[in-house]
């Protein structure tokens, strides 16, 4: 494996540079410029040579980064630490909240309205569950309910397994809070990207086999890219604990498989599709997604289209695999053998996969926020390494991140200003009136 990553990186290198060389492009559709019609550019490529450089370097550099790497670290905690982690963490909610808060926008409805008994089977399983609610469950106000139940439990259960974790996790989490990712988690309220994280964190948390396994294995019916966030990490955290694939896990990991191809294949008629659109927008109290449905459910699978991510968008995406690729390392540090190279090939995986969304989804700000996001979980994965040398480029890297890295929101939302009169009007009056109206769009 020690040889394998180099020279599939070197490859990888050599094929983009000579893309480059021989004036190769790709349709490029640029939807963070409001572009909606694909021209060719050679952007897909500039971006590969880079990803590839980067991915060379660190695989070269992985027997080294673990000499530099001291055997034996002090246990002994910073005076202070938790009364400072938990000032810090209460500090960075509070920032990223009103940075980034919003209600939860009309597109996520649909993540949680269709059903397998109305004949949709495309991300259908969040429906069928709340089907017992007869039509209540179009009410715009039941769904937020859910979806806001979800995001509080997923940060409850997160900061509850910080605590039980060392300082150096919860602190990196902090940073976490207070770069652009912080905001945008609270912006992201409602997305589909916050139950399968959920699902993930149960997983790799929980000492019940029988669950961690059972969640696995149906988190593609919840939406495809559970693939993409789910299985990686959840494969991860089974490697870095040193356990045997047994056959419970390796049927949930096969299952997780079938689902994923239920919801790529699997069709729904377009009568049903009708029937159940018109029976969504005359119960609804909000103005129905028609291009949910037309996207979404009329079709199995998002096709590749073009490459979605915009030139300035290049730096953006280097920095963000640098902190995967940091992430990557604290996973293998002290793992020994072809072990070490595992799992700090399957580390990269689960950072690159959600950038990897953006060949075949537009929101490319919001696979950027999943790829900083699988980070942070490998760094929770591997957070007895962080320690020493790799904890400060831990912590160099996010900052880095912090400063370099734009988020763009959906539906015209930007960060709100850190000035005294913004701040007053969001307490006064912004806030009150986002709870009280349903969104536009």
């Amino acid at each position: 494996m020690h040889v394998i990553l180099p020279v599939v990186f070197t490859l990888g290198t050599l094929v983009f540079a000579l893309l480059l060389v021989f004036g190769v492009t790709f349709p490029t559709l640029l939807i963070e410029e409001n572009q909606r019609t694909p021209i060719n550019l050679p952007t897909l490529s500039k971006i590969g040579l880079l990803l590839s450089i980067e991915l060379l370097i660190a695989s070269l550099l992985v027997r080294k980064i673990s000499a530099l790497v001291a055997v034996n670290y002090s246990e002994e905690k910073p005076k202070y630490s938790d009364l400072l982690s938990s000032i810090l963490i209460v500090l960075g909610y509070l920032f990223a909240f009103y940075r980034g808060f919003r209600m939860p926008n009309l597109w996520t409805m649909g993540y949680f309205v269709p059903s397998y008994f109305d004949g949709i089977y495309r991300r259908a399983l969040s429906g069928t569950l709340l089907y017992v609610f007869g039509d209540l469950r179009f009410n715009y106000y039941l769904i937020v309910a859910v979806q806001v139940s979800i995001f509080l439990v997923l940060n409850i259960l997160f900061i509850r397994e910080l605590f039980k974790s060392n300082f150096e996790i919860r602190l990196l989490f902090a940073i976490f809070l207070f770069s652009p990712a912080g905001g945008y988690l609270f912006h992201e309220i409602g997305y589909v990207d916050q139950l399968l994280l959920l699902l993930l964190l149960i997983a790799i948390t929980t000492t019940n086999n029988y669950l961690s396994c059972f969640l696995v294995a149906i988190s593609p019916l919840f939406h495809e890219e559970a693939m993409f966030i789910v299985i990686p990490i959840y494969s991860l955290s089974l490697l870095f604990r040193g356990e045997k694939l047994e056959k419970m896990q390796l049927y949930s990991l096969s299952l997780a498989f079938c689902s994923f191809l239920i919801g790529i294949i699997l069709r729904s008629s377009g009568s049903d599709v009708a029937s159940f659109a018109m029976k969504w927008g005359l119960n609804a109290n909000y103005p129905l997604r028609l291009d949910y449905v037309s996207t979404v459910l009329a079709v199995r699978s998002t096709a590749f289209a073009a490459i979605h991510y915009a030139e300035h968008q290049i730096v953006a995406l280097g920095i963000t695999v640098f902190v995967g690729i940091i992430s990557a390392f604290t996973i293998s540090i002290r793992a020994t053998g072809g072990r070490k190279y595992s799992l700090f090939a399957i580390g990269i995986i689960c950072i690159i996969l959600p950038l990897g969304l953006g060949l075949i989804g537009w929101d490319t700000s919001r696979w950027i926020f999943l790829s900083i996001t699988a980070s942070l979980l490998v760094f929770y994965v591997g957070r007895e390494n962080l320690k020493g040398f790799i904890f400060y480029a831990s912590l160099a890297s996010v900052l880095l991140f912090s400063a370099q890295v734009k988020l763009r929101y959906f539906d015209g939302y930007k960060p709100r200003e850190l000035s005294s009169p913004a701040i007053s009007s969001f307490v006064r009056e912004d806030f009150f009136r986002l709870v009280r109206e349903i969104p536009k769009l």
